[in-house]
């Protein structure tokens, strides 16, 4: 047994925590603020966890283990937090009077005080091979740096208890997030996680126990084993209550990576309760025995730490009838998918409810032969703007409302519109015609906001890591999705996979002073006629110069033009400078600048909105000479009658302009006089300002450079 140690009692200062405390599951738009994972509260008399973990010094001579702690005690009494003692204090972390202690095989280190009632991480390494221990509160740091000696005990690792001869110095308060890893953790590497879910392939990660199974505060009497998520070194939950408030589950520290609130499935073949790496069933992590079959044996690596690869052919996953869309039930259905090819032939099946790919008297999401994102319901076929990308994970999700309405989503996008879902169906297949990988999917009983599954997709995207578009094997969806996840990203070259024609070298500006940056070149004029209104580039399929991926001048157009779906376009013009300290759309430049976001009719590429026939599109249209486009400015000239701003002016067929202005100094546009902007046919203009007559301002009145974005 322990020698009584003499400790000076002192004050703590700091606040005392409230402990999380929710009577409901979820509260209407606090379903994103009640995600925690959860907690073991122990009542300090007996409650404790032994695991089937060995962690002597034999099988790790180097070890770090973690913990979220929330002591309730601090007499006299030794209180276990995790260790292998068996009363020669080996490996041991406890609290006693006030203070953290730490065993090691030649004696205890009283280390630095706890907090009373409050949340705190505490990690200890032992280095047997340097004779070193260093223990962190908070990712403080503190080192004993000699005399620890070799440590060995018969006892597997126990959570909330020492082992001499039984369980006892039993914890009080409550423990969450415990992790066991067969490395050396970093101060660095400790202060980045310790607020963090692990996604479970952390190198060096041997047992890691987040507390999932149980309702907070609710009955749990049936759960007797605290997971062991990463391998099999299950511990057994012993004389716990499991009722109420206390000595039960409780509300942890760590916001869980999947919101859990009103999620009735969830599939992960990374997580060892969910998959063992082989076998024809993919449990369910909640517990509400919503597994999955697997049809065909589709085949398990440990890429992302385990995912499962489709065939495309009759390899799939299949729910048990646990009703995914159906009448009045509101639902979301969310998923993360790493497709390697598409049917080049129509659509290809990813989530449907019915034996076949096509059966129409079924409710199916898949993705068309341009890589939209697109469904069908009894009929009803519709593809979105959202682009699926090949090659690349994914997160796609369909949210259903119950009264029939359906919307899509990807990596974070939303729809701006439902469609309407005829058909509802049971049961559901994953990857029916879809060749590629699945990482895992959750089902929620709610039809989740965009803000919700934006927040899910940025929690989750970390183990499913977008790519950063510098080398061909990590070639990215678009420049907007690199500068999301890379802030720092410059302007340059990316690798960019762009739908039907692959992976590409694009020209991307990432500086945040152009509106934010993620800018795509899509082509560039120098102060020549090779883009007037009748080029043919406007509405062909093709490319010019696609080599000259950079800002010089000189005449180019690239694939981005004619796959790429958009939302926003900007025009930049090199040789127009900015005028005293205005630069047009966007503020702050050197030169000038146009901007147009969230344009009526998007996505859409440049090739489908600068036609052969194409629709006049009106931006703004006046009778009087005024005009609120920021991005035009006092460069071009104008006059004083009727204007018109927007793409694809037609009304007079001398006048036309695919993107930009026309003046006339009459009410109408009958013989409009002024004119500019990019792709001109009355003066055969790449990109400029022309004048008629009659106007009251004349601009630069000539041909200029420019260079077109989208994003």
């Amino acid at each position: 047994m322990k020698q009584n140690i003499l400790i000076l009692l002192f004050i703590i200062s700091s606040v005392i925590a409230s402990a999380q405390m929710f009577t409901a599951p979820y509260q209407g738009s606090n379903f994103l603020t009640k995600s925690l994972n959860n907690a073991l509260d122990y009542d300090g008399v007996n409650d404790c966890v032994i695991t089937t973990l060995d962690v002597n010094n034999s099988v790790m001579p180097i070890t770090t283990w973690e913990a979220w702690v929330y002591p309730t005690a601090n007499n006299g009494d030794w209180r276990t937090i995790f260790g292998i003692e068996d009363g020669g204090w080996d490996r041991n972390v406890f609290v006693n009077g006030g203070y953290f202690y730490a065993g090691y095989a030649n004696g205890g280190w009283q280390i630095t005080p706890i907090n009373i009632n409050e949340w705190q991480h505490v990690a200890v390494v032992y280095n047997e091979a340097s004779n070193s221990m260093k223990f962190y509160k908070n990712g403080v740091v503190f080192t004993l740096s000699s005399g620890i000696g070799i440590p060995s005990s018969a006892k597997k690792f126990g959570i909330g208890s020492s082992q001499q001869g039984s369980p006892n110095q039993f914890f009080q308060g409550k423990i969450s997030e415990v992790r066991v890893w067969n490395v050396e953790r970093t101060q660095a590497q400790i202060q980045a996680n310790m607020n963090t879910e692990l996604t479970g392939e952390e190198t060096g990660l041997v047992a890691y126990y987040p507390f999932k199974q149980g309702i907070p505060n609710q009955s749990n009497t049936s759960i007797t084993t605290l997971f062991d998520e990463v391998g099999t070194n299950n511990g057994t939950i012993t004389n716990f209550a499991l009722t109420g408030t206390s000595s039960n589950f409780t509300f942890g520290k760590i916001q869980s990576r999947v919101p859990r609130n009103n999620l009735v499935m969830h599939v992960n073949p990374a997580w060892r309760r969910s998959y063992s790496g082989s076998g024809t069933v993919l449990g369910d992590l909640t517990e509400n025995g919503n597994n999955m079959n697997l049809l065909n044996s589709p085949i398990y690596t440990s890429d992302n730490g385990g995912i499962l690869n489709f065939n495309g052919t009759n390899q799939k996953l299949q729910t048990v009838t646990n009703s995914p869309i159906t009448g009045t039930n509101k639902r979301t259905i969310g998923m993360w998918m790493r497709p390697t090819s598409f049917n080049g032939n129509g659509i290809t099946s990813i989530i449907s409810t019915g034996s076949t790919a096509y059966n129409s008297g079924m409710f199916g999401v898949y993705a068309s032969n341009l890589n939209k994102l697109g469904f069908w319901g009894h009929n009803t076929d519709y593809i979105s703007g959202l682009n699926v990308m090949l090659e690349n994970w994914n997160f796609i999700a369909t949210t259903y409302d119950g009264n029939g309405n359906l919307k899509l989503h990807v990596n974070g996008a939303t729809e701006s519109v439902g469609r309407s879902l005829n058909t509802v169906a049971n049961q559901m297949d994953l990857f029916l015609t879809t060749t590629g990988s699945f990482g895992e999917m959750m089902i929620y009983d709610r039809d989740l906001s965009a803000s919700d599954l934006e927040y899910i997709y940025n929690r989750t995207k970390v183990k499913y890591p977008v790519p950063d578009g510098l080398t061909a094997a990590t070639a990215a969806t678009s420049a907007k999705a690199i500068k999301a996840a890379y802030p720092a990203s410059t302007d340059g070259l990316y690798y960019i996979y762009l739908p039907t024609v692959g992976i590409q070298q694009v020209y991307c500006l990432m500086d945040s002073k152009y509106d934010g940056g993620g800018w795509m070149m899509a082509m560039k004029a120098t102060r020549g006629a090779t883009f007037n209104y009748d080029a043919n580039y406007w509405y062909t399929v093709n490319t010019l110069n696609p080599a000259q991926t950079n800002r010089n001048d000189g005449d180019a157009k690239f694939d981005v033009f004619n796959y790429f779906g958009t939302t926003d376009m900007m025009a930049l013009w090199p040789d127009i400078a900015n005028v005293g300290a205005e630069s047009g759309s966007i503020d702050n430049l050197t030169t000038w600048s146009w901007l147009e976001k969230n344009i009526t009719g998007a996505p859409f590429t440049l090739i489908n909105k600068f036609a052969l026939s194409p629709t006049q599109q009106a931006i703004y249209t006046s009778t009087n000479g005024t005009m609120t486009f920021s991005g035009f400015g006092t460069p071009f000239s104008n006059q004083a009658g009727f204007t018109f701003y927007g793409f694809n002016y037609s009304y007079s067929s001398n006048q036309k302009v695919r993107w930009g202005f026309a003046w006339n100094n009459e009410t109408d546009q009958n013989s409009n006089d002024v004119r500019g902007g990019i792709g001109l046919n009355y003066v055969s203009y790449s990109a400029g300002d022309h004048v008629g007559c009659c106007q009251i301002q004349t601009g630069i009145n000539r041909t200029a450079r420019v260079e077109m974005y989208v994003r």
